[in-house]
């Protein structure tokens, strides 16, 4: 479940790049970045909302990641960094 998550999350975006362009994407991708950081932190600080969002996305996590930050913030962070510093070509 986990590869197929990534899998569709990738091209989702790569769909959204090509259809929206550079700034417009990076725009998007730079917001959904704040916004994964903000419910990591909240998530993290809130055992209620800890357990909401757990159990919500429970199957899709690693056992690490109920207690630790998931990789979603790296993934969309790494993104970003690859559309502001490389052209599309």
């Amino acid at each position: 479940m986990r590869r197929v998550f990534h899998a569709a999350t990738g091209l989702t975006l790569a769909f959204f790049f090509f259809w929206m362009g550079k700034e417009k994407g990076a725009v998007l991708v730079g917001s959904l970045f704040a916004f994964t950081v903000l419910v990591e932190i909240l998530r993290l600080q809130f055992a209620g909302l800890n357990r909401v969002l757990v159990g919500l996305v429970g199957p899709m996590l690693k056992e690490a990641e109920v207690r630790h930050p998931t990789g979603v913030g790296y993934f969309l962070g790494g993104v970003l960094i690859c559309l502001l510093l490389f052209q599309r070509e």
